[in-house]
C-alpha cells in the first residue's frame, strides 16, 4: 500500500508509482473480489488524493509533462469508466478530476504516449525509425566510439560472467536486443538460447517451446535447441557448470510464467538435473533448473511488465510497423541515415568513401535546390574558358591529395553534423572536386573537355546544396572580397588600360 500525503506536491516519479498502484494492484483486486475488497484506509487515501487533484491540480504537481510521464490520467480514467466495480464515491470524484483536467489540458484520451521524446523509455536508446538488428547494433557501436567510452554496452565479455551483474530480478525490456545493449546477455541470446563461452554458461533466454513441466515458476525443465553447444556447459561435470545462471523469459514463451510482452529477467537459477534421449538420430537434452533463494520473490517478478510498460511496447510496435511500411513503399526516401563518418580502425568505409556517399544528390535528373544567395551553376564552357585536359588531370591529382589530407577524424565528424565549411567549399569551387581515393592519370583524356567541365559544375552544385544560409552568406562575402582584390591587382589594371575603348563608335560614312 502506498502512503499518500495530499498536503505536498507530487513528483513525476511519485505520480507514476501512484498510477501503477491503482492500475496494477488495486484494479485487479477490485476486478476479482469487488469494491468490498478495498480496505477502508485505502478508500480514504484515494478519496483525499482525488479531491486534491480536482481542487488544485497545479498545487499538487499536475502538469502536462507530469501527465505524459506518469500517466496518472489513465489511472483516473480507468477508475471512472468501471462504474460497477469501484466504490461510487471514488467514481464521482474521478469524474470531477477528468472534467477539471480537460478544461486545462484538453481531452485526456488524446495525450500521447511518450516513447522517443524527453522522459520516454526509448529516449537516447535508439533513433526513431525502422532498423534491422544489424543497423541497430551499428548505431550503438558508433555511439560508443564517438563517446570514447568502451562501456559494457555491446561488450561481448560483459555478459560472460556469473551473478546478477547489477541487474535486479523483475527487470524488463521491450525487446531482447535492448537487454543485449545493457549487457545482461550476449548477441547470441537475442535469438533465444544459452549464453556461453569456453569458461561456462551464464544465461538462458527462454522462448517458444523451451520450457515445459513448469507447474511452479521456481522449478522447470528447459528443452535445449539442436545445435546449441551451450548445453554441454550446463551438463558438464566440471565446477563451472555448478554456478547459478541468469534466466530470462520472453513473451513468445509458451508458459504461464512468461511476460505478456517483451522480455523479463527472473533471477538466478541452478541446474539440478538433466536427461538426454535420442530422437530422429539427434541427441536431445532436457535440463532441470531451480531458482536460487534470497532473491526478489518470483511473485513480484511476475507483475512485470506494468500497464504503462505494456503501453510502451504497443506504441513501439505500432511506430515500428508504420516505419517499416513507409520504408518498403519509399526505399529511396528512407536510407540508412544513422550511418555517419566512422573513425574507428575497424570501420568498413573510409572517410573519403563516406563523404562521397553523403554528397550524392537525391534529386531527379540534374535539378538542384537553389538556396537564397547561392551562386548559379558554372557555364558549360568551363571556368575562365580553360579546357586543357592536362590541366584538368593535374587539378584532379592535386585536389585528391589535398582532400584526403583534409579529411581527418575531427573534420569528418564535424562535416557529418554541420556540413563543409565555407572555406572548404570556396577552395573546392576553384578546383575539380574529384574525390576518387585512387585517381588514374589516363582517365581524363577519355572524357571530352565539355563533359568534364559539366561534371565539375554538378559536383560544385552538390556542395552548395548542402550549405546552410549562413554558409552561403560567408561564401558570398569571401567571393566578393576575392573579386575586389583581383580588380585592384596590377595585372588587372594593366589589362584594363590596354583594352580598346568601344564606347565611341565612329560613323563610317
Amino acid at each position: 500500500m502506498v502512503q499518500l500525503i495530499t498536503s505536498r506536491t507530487f513528483s513525476p516519479d511519485e505520480l507514476r508509482m501512484l498510477a501503477r498502484w491503482i492500475r496494477d494492484d488495486l484494479d485487479p483486486l477490485v476486478a476479482r473480489e469487488g469494491p468490498q475488497a478495498l480496505a477502508v484506509d485505502v478508500v480514504l487515501e484515494l478519496h483525499e488524493t482525488f479531491s486534491a487533484f480536482a481542487a488544485d491540480p497545479h498545487g499538487v504537481g499536475i502538469h502536462m509533462k507530469s501527465l505524459k510521464y506518469s500517466r496518472i490520467h489513465r489511472a483516473v480514467i480507468e477508475v471512472a469508466s468501471k462504474a460497477t466495480r469501484w466504490p461510487g464515491r471514488l467514481i464521482n470524484l474521478c469524474d470531477e478530476v477528468i472534467e477539471c483536467w480537460e478544461e486545462i489540458f484538453g481531452s485526456l484520451r488524446d495525450i500521447p504516449v511518450l516513447l522517443y521524446c524527453e522522459g520516454g523509455r526509448m529516449r537516447g536508446v535508439v533513433k526513431p525509425g525502422y532498423w534491422t538488428h544489424e543497423e541497430t547494433v551499428e548505431q550503438w557501436n558508433y555511439q560508443s566510439r564517438m563517446s570514447r567510452k568502451l562501456t559494457a554496452m555491446l561488450s561481448e565479455s560483459a555478459p560472460m560472467n556469473h551473478g546478477h551483474l547489477g541487474f535486479v530480478p523483475g527487470q524488463w525490456w521491450i525487446s531482447p536486443i535492448f537487454a543485449f545493449r545493457d549487457g545482461i546477455i550476449s548477441d547470441i541470446g537475442t535469438t533465444a538460447g544459452i549464453v556461453y563461452n569456453a569458461g561456462g554458461a551464464y544465461a538462458i533466454v527462454l522462448a517458444d517451446q523451451d520450457e515445459f513441466e513448469s507447474e511452479d515458476p521456481n522449478t522447470f525443465w528447459f528443452h535445449t535447441k539442436p545445435g546449441d553447444r551451450g548445453r554441454y556447459r550446463l551438463t558438464s561435470a566440471n565446477e563451472s557448470s555448478r554456478y547459478p545462471i541468469r534466466v530470462l523469459r520472453s513473451h513468445t514463451l509458451h508458459s504461464p510464467w512468461a511476460p505478456k510482452v517483451g522480455i523479463r529477467y527472473d533471477g538466478l537459477h541452478r541446474v539440478i538435473g538433466w536427461s538426454a534421449k535420442l530422437l530422429n538420430g539427434t541427441l536431445e537434452y532436457d535440463i532441470q533448473v531451480a531458482r536460487e533463494p534470497d532473491q526478489t520473490p518470483i511473485d513480484q517478478c511476475l507483475k512485470r511488465p506494468f500497464t504503462d510498460e505494456r503501453e510502451d511496447y504497443v506504441e513501439y510496435r505500432r511506430l515500428r510497423n508504420q516505419w517499416r511500411i513507409m520504408r518498403a513503399k519509399h526505399p529511396h526516401k528512407h536510407k540508412r541515415q544513422h550511418r555517419t563518418t566512422d573513425t574507428n580502425e575497424d570501420s568498413r568505409i573510409t572517410p573519403e568513401e563516406d563523404f562521397l556517399v553523403r554528397t550524392k544528390i537525391t534529386g531527379v535528373g540534374t535539378k538542384f535546390t537553389k538556396l537564397i544567395g547561392q551562386p548559379d551553376l558554372p557555364p558549360e564552357e568551363g571556368f575562365n574558358g580553360e579546357s586543357n585536359s592536362n590541366t584538368i588531370s593535374a587539378r584532379t591529382r592535386t585536389t585528391t591529395s589535398n582532400t584526403a589530407a583534409r579529411l581527418s577524424s575531427r573534420t569528418a565528424m564535424r562535416r557529418s553534423l554541420d556540413g563543409p565549411t565555407a572555406d572548404e567549399l570556396f577552395s573546392f569551387s576553384n578546383s575539380s572536386p574529384n574525390l576518387d581515393p585512387e585517381p588514374k592519370a589516363i582517365r581524363a583524356p577519355r572524357t571530352p573537355a565539355k563533359q568534364r567541365l559539366k561534371i565539375t559544375g554538378i559536383e560544385v552544385a552538390r556542395l552548395f546544396s548542402q550549405m546552410s544560409l549562413g554558409q552561403v552568406s560567408i561564401l558570398n562575402a569571401a567571393f566578393s572580397d576575392h573579386v575586389i582584390s583581383r580588380k585592384k591587382s596590377p595585372e588587372s589594371k594593366a589589362a584594363h588600360d590596354t583594352t580598346p575603348d568601344h564606347s565611341v563608335i565612329e560613323d563610317e560614312d
